[in-house]
């Protein structure tokens, strides 16, 4: 929050009062295009990062055709991730309660994304969304990992976790 932002709590009828808690956190802003994506780095054999897609904007949208088999025309954060050809990778993505960030996919290129998706998934029951999958890379390089939605719901916005192990 800034010097200039406000903050109202409110009760949902006139007789919600009393004692309550409020806790505000903030998360380090994820990049919001292919091209500036937050290098991520391993310690031991895990990642976990937080993130938000609140206040991002679209600027890719993997089209229905594409790996996660949905068009993604929400907002999305973009990481790169260095991987060992043959070691297996597994991709967690775990929206907090009330987001729907559902889609998780691998670019191998920035240049075209949509020819370049070499693996996706998406979350497609109800409760929070949770998307996972496994990949092993064929040769040693960066892939660009997104972390973007499928649906064009206010609520989609929100925080999730991100997690990658070795």
């Amino acid at each position: 929050l800034s010097d200039n932002d406000k903050l109202g709590v409110d009760g949902y009828g006139a007789d919600d009062y009393g004692p309550f808690s409020l806790s505000i956190k903030r998360w380090p802003r994820p990049a919001d295009a292919c091209a500036d994506a937050e290098k991520l780095s391993f310690k031991g054999d895990t990642i976990v990062q937080r993130g938000s897609t609140l206040g991002l904007t679209n600027t890719l949208d993997i089209s229905a055709a594409g790996c996660v088999g949905k068009a993604t025309p929400m907002a999305e954060a973009f990481y790169q991730v260095e991987l060992e050809a043959g070691k297996t990778y597994h991709f967690k993505l775990e929206a907090d309660l009330f987001v729907d960030v559902d889609a998780l996919y691998l670019l191998s290129s920035c240049q075209a994304p949509a020819q370049s998706c070499v693996k996706g998934a998406v979350y497609s029951s109800g409760g929070v969304p949770k998307v996972s999958f496994s990949y092993t890379p064929t040769v040693t390089g960066t892939v660009t990992v997104v972390v973007d939605q499928t649906d064009s719901y206010m609520a989609d916005e929100g925080a999730y976790t991100l997690t990658i192990s070795r």
